[in-house]
């Protein structure tokens, strides 16, 4: 079962590679917000690289671009955590957004 696992990821990994945007809606951004600019696994680089595109009913607010310096802190206090650079946090803090 481990290497199917192994093998899955790879596909995974590989294919979310070539897409152009992560889109997804305000409620899932803020979550992964929160996690992935600190998160140090086989998905975190290619999660934090592709431009995010946020669909929503409202627009971002100070509380949004909060989450992430939250999630930076988080994990720079984790001896696990893995601190981000200004690349990463700027994809979670400034994605595009499509309101509507």
């Amino acid at each position: 079962m481990c290497g199917f696992r192994r093998e899955s990821n790879a596909w995974e990994i590989s294919f979310l590679k070539d897409v152009g945007y992560h889109t997804m809606s305000h409620n899932a951004s803020r979550v992964m917000a929160g996690f992935w600019p600190g998160a140090d696994d086989g998905f975190s680089e290619v999660m934090n690289s592709i431009p995010k595109l946020i669909f929503t009913h409202k627009v971002l607010d100070a509380e949004d671009a909060a989450i992430t310096p939250r999630a930076v802190e988080a994990a720079r206090s984790n001896p696990a955590g893995k601190a981000p650079n200004a690349d990463v946090i700027r994809s979670w803090t400034h994605p595009r957004c499509h309101e509507g």
